[in-house]
């Protein structure tokens, strides 16, 4: 069937103009009222391993700038880390609170409970999070290279849904550091051990 069925006798620029209206609308009209947020998870330069008082590790504090890309507000309901060590055993780590530093970046401070936390369209939120596993006893902490996937559940309030927030990072332990965070010794408080985060993917 002729185009011209649908616009009459319109010259080739009119034509032109007329179809270049069409896909911008289209386009508005898709990043106004249909694209859904889309928020990524980027972390930090470094993680703190908590060594509990009395020792172990089984804390995790991680600051993540979390940016929605898309049209609509994201709300991060529930945050989870699982960490695989180098022989390739993993723990799944719960997001327990908002932390926050204390003056001087001396050591942190719980702020409160985690609760849902929302992200405008084209915003982004720091998120200061601490984690921990309900292994006992704690998590061995071998030498090498570790994984971490951040795993998140965005505008879905159910566990039972599939998460729709993935990162990946890596940090690396030496032999010294493994030996501080696995042995048991009597402390006062507890002890943060700052780890550089590598590479990073989602």
């Amino acid at each position: 069937m002729a185009l011209s069925h649908f616009f009459g006798e319109k010259s080739l620029f009119d034509l032109i103009v007329a179809t270049i209206a069409i896909l911008t609308g289209s386009y508005t009209l898709y990043k106004n009222f249909i694209e859904r947020a889309k928020l990524k998870a980027f972390p930090a330069d470094k993680l703190e391993l908590v060594i509990s008082i009395g020792g172990g590790c089984r804390k995790m504090h991680l600051r993540v700038n979390l940016v929605n890309h898309g049209a609509k507000t994201g709300t991060l309901h529930r945050l989870e880390a699982e960490i695989a060590n180098p022989q390739g055993k993993r723990h799944r780590f719960h997001w327990i609170l908002f932390f926050e530093y204390l003056p001087g970046a001396v050591g942190v401070r719980p702020n409160c409970a985690p609760y849902p936390l929302s992200i405008a369209a084209k915003n982004s939120e720091l998120l200061m999070a601490e984690f921990e596993t309900d292994v006992k006893p704690p998590p061995s902490w071998p030498q090498g290279r570790y994984s971490v996937e951040l795993i998140g559940w965005v505008n879905r309030r159910d566990r039972r849904q599939r998460p729709n927030l993935k990162q990946t990072f890596h940090f690396d332990l030496t032999q010294g550091l493994s030996e501080q965070l696995t042995e048991h010794r009597p402390t006062e408080q507890a002890e943060f051990i700052e780890v550089p985060i590598l590479e990073w993917s989602g």
